[in-house]
């Protein structure tokens, strides 16, 4: 009997770890085709702003939400992830207002948030080859890493088993 036990919680485990994996694959690859349309987004008000230090930085919030939006139509991402990323715009505006910048990239937006990446996004097809690497509890999530053949480093990313199934978290 206690193989038994021992077999299910694999068959569990491996059956939840392909969801993940599957769940990454596919966020990743909607990501990809509709990166366009989503860094059309203006996340930042006055970037660039041609010189004039009067104008600094500031997180155009309007902005974001349509970002938000526009992620929770692909129906893969939980409420925690809009929760995450609303949390990360607030703390990024504020230390854009004690810093007052106006010129360079601005501070929290100068890489790709979603790949947290300044390198090139993975291709589709290296995309489809992501393999499960690992998954570590954390809180009611999972860190789940997946390693993408061909591309620099691995994804790493944050999902949830909701009433809905497997969602992105962050």
């Amino acid at each position: 009997m206690e193989k038994k036990n021992i077999s299910d919680s694999i068959a569990v485990h491996s059956a939840a770890h392909a969801a993940q994996t599957e769940l990454i694959k596919n966020y990743y690859l909607w990501y990809n085709k509709h990166s366009d349309e989503i860094n059309e987004f203006n996340l930042v008000k006055n970037c660039p702003n041609n010189g004039d230090t009067t104008l600094t930085y500031a997180v155009d919030f309007n902005g974001t939400e349509k970002w938000l939006k526009k992620f929770q139509s692909s129906g893969m991402v939980s409420e925690n992830f809009i929760y995450h990323w609303r949390n990360y715009f607030k703390e990024c505006d504020e230390a854009l207002q004690d810093e007052k910048a106006w010129d360079g990239p601005p501070a929290g937006f100068d890489y790709n948030l979603i790949y947290n990446s300044q390198e090139e996004n993975p291709s589709d097809a290296e995309l489809k080859k992501a393999e499960f690497v690992s998954a570590k509890p954390h809180g009611s999530q999972f860190i789940v890493t997946v390693a993408i053949p061909g591309f620099y480093d691995s994804l790493i990313t944050h999902v949830e088993n909701t009433p809905d199934g497997w969602k992105v978290a962050q």
